[in-house]
């Protein structure tokens, strides 16, 4: 059972001149940040969706026409809970710099974000991520909307996701009425590595979160990018003509290998390192850590460790 050990405690006491906790583990999430969500009452709710206005058009004088209306289908939207907790030994919670109420807010803020990472990637993985999640992007967006770049096998390989936010599009739902409740530290006996009681603090979180796609149409995935097979303006602009008229994409979401490649693409003679564009048209660039590189037969493990080797190096030379 993973908990904090008096190492990670000895690391946090290594210099005095430091006064909070940097937390090399958090990777941004941007996706709550620019993705609305909806809270419910409960953990699943049902909503009538309109799948087909009523037929219309012009008539002559003095003639009647025919009754049109519209055609609805019955969606039913769920939110899935998720409820980590994380142990303390006491002996290593008075060891923290400042102590036990200290340690165990460190390890509340690393769980928080936890929860927080994990729903961002389960956005585009859903199940295959987390089978007892909800279906994300990529088992979500029809074959229709999917574009190919043409990389397969490619360690580096990636794919961009397009998609419109709204209430008729696509939003998060937070159940519960949008609670995130952590329950109060508690002292609890624990079993220790050796089998053996001892005495620690636990502490507990709860939330219930989902996803709600109301139509297809207005997402669209760019897969096998890689810098050998980059993202291009093409395929952007292909991307673009997937959507209704007057309802693009709210965002270009990608991870750091997709924009290296289209910068990549972009290169010239005359314009050798172009700029990391922040739009494309308008729609906002969103670069993400939730997007993995290497998808190729690889959907990362739930319990899989954060490579954050990317920090000292460059995407590409």
């Amino acid at each position: 059972m993973a908990r904090p050990t008096l190492l990670d405690m000895a690391k946090l006491r290594a210099d005095d001149g430091v006064v909070d906790l940097l937390d090399e583990a958090m990777i941004d999430a941007p996706e709550l940040r620019y993705i609305t969500g909806m809270p419910i009452v409960g953990s699943s709710f049902k909503s009538l969706v309109r799948i087909k206005l009523p037929r219309v058009g012009f008539s002559n004088a003095n003639n009647g026409v025919d009754p049109g209306k519209s055609e609805y289908k019955l969606q039913q939207f769920e939110c899935f809970p998720i409820t980590p907790r994380f142990e303390v030994h006491d002996v290593v919670a008075v060891e923290h710099p400042k102590g036990v109420a200290g340690a165990l807010a460190d390890e509340a803020v690393a769980m928080t974000s936890a929860v927080l990472q994990h729903f961002a990637r389960c956005l585009y993985y859903g199940l295959a991520y987390d089978p007892k999640g909800f279906p994300g992007l990529n088992e979500l967006i029809p074959d229709r909307n999917v574009i190919d770049a043409g990389g397969t096998g490619d360690a580096q390989q990636t794919s961009v996701y397009l998609f419109r936010v709204s209430e008729q599009d696509l939003q998060f739902v937070y159940g519960h009425n949008g609670s995130i409740k952590m329950g109060d530290p508690r002292e609890e006996t624990l079993t220790g590595a050796n089998g053996k009681p001892m005495n620690g603090w636990v502490q507990t979180m709860m939330a219930h979160l989902g996803l709600m796609t109301r139509t297809p149409r207005t997402m669209v995935k760019i897969k096998g990018v890689s810098l050998l097979h980059p993202l291009t303006d093409a395929h952007l602009g292909d991307a673009m003509t997937r959507f209704p008229a007057g309802r693009g994409p709210s965002g270009i979401w990608l991870n750091r290998i997709g924009m290296e490649s289209l910068v990549q693409s972009r290169t010239t003679e005359l314009l050798p390192r172009p700029a990391m564009p922040s739009d494309w048209n308008g729609t906002p660039f969103r670069l993400t850590e939730a997007i993995v590189t290497g998808e190729e037969g690889v959907i990362p493990s739930q319990d899989d460790e954060v490579d954050l080797s990317f920090k000292n190096s460059v995407v590409a030379e």
